[in-house]
């Protein structure tokens, strides 16, 4: 009966050994597997989130190339209109007062009094397109400055930007790095010594089961 049980006993030792490398070899290529799907599916992401903020980049640089360009071209069109409408003035304003000098020139003597009149006449005029100039350019400056003010804003923008694509390089290298420990324990993992302890603990089972035989044969002859 007592080889009968040791042979039970090296059959369940054998059938438990063979179950345990069974086990451990399964546990290691299912972990193998899942972490080269999950390392997979983080290099797709990431390439997909790359390819995703690249095509937006390439269209706000394009909408801000075309919104510059619409910007400059407009200017430029008003400050020629500016020009032409100051140069048709100025002329206008010179050829009048040619005439009109002309006319003071020749009837001097007699209309000193309305020739000074006219003068006075002809300043407050001057005075009100100097002033309506002014305004013009003042008008003008305040565009610019608007302008500059939004080519700041979209720098401010691309810098945000920036900063966001900086964010997510430092997340997908924490996960990188944490890919790096997980393999890290794997490798730190003796599965020779866990096999070892488990022999032992066999052993254990082994040694307390052949003292309870003892005991059970006593109880059945008394």
């Amino acid at each position: 009966m007592d080889k009968d049980f040791k042979k039970i006993l090296d059959e369940y030792k054998e059938e438990t050994k063979k179950h345990f490398d069974e086990k451990s070899s399964e546990t290691k290529k299912h972990f193998d597997e899942r972490t080269s799907e999950t390392k997979k599916h983080f290099d797709k992401r990431s390439s997909e989130m790359k390819k995703h903020f690249d095509e937006k980049s390439s269209e706000t640089k394009k909408h801000f190339d075309e919104r510059t360009s619409e910007t400059k071209k407009h200017f430029d069109k008003r400050s020629s209109e500016t020009k032409k409408h100051f140069d048709k003035r100025s002329s206008e304003m010179k050829k009048h007062f040619d005439e009109r000098t002309s006319e003071t020139k020749k009837h001097f003597d007699d209309k000193t009094v309305e020739t000074k009149r006219y003068f006075d006449v002809v300043a407050e005029d001057l005075k009100g397109s100097i002033q309506f100039l002014a305004e013009q350019v003042a008008s003008n400056t305040e565009k610019l400055e608007e302008h500059d003010q939004r080519f700041d804003a979209i720098d401010q923008r691309f810098d945000r930007m920036d900063q966001r694509f900086d964010r997510m390089d430092q997340k997908f290298d924490t996960v990188d790095y944490r890919l790096e420990n997980i393999e890290n324990i794997l490798e730190t993992v003796n599965f020779p010594i866990l096999k070892q302890k488990v022999i032992t603990l066999e052993k254990r089972i082994e040694v307390l089961e052949s003292n309870k035989i003892p005991r059970h044969s006593e109880q059945s002859e008394a």
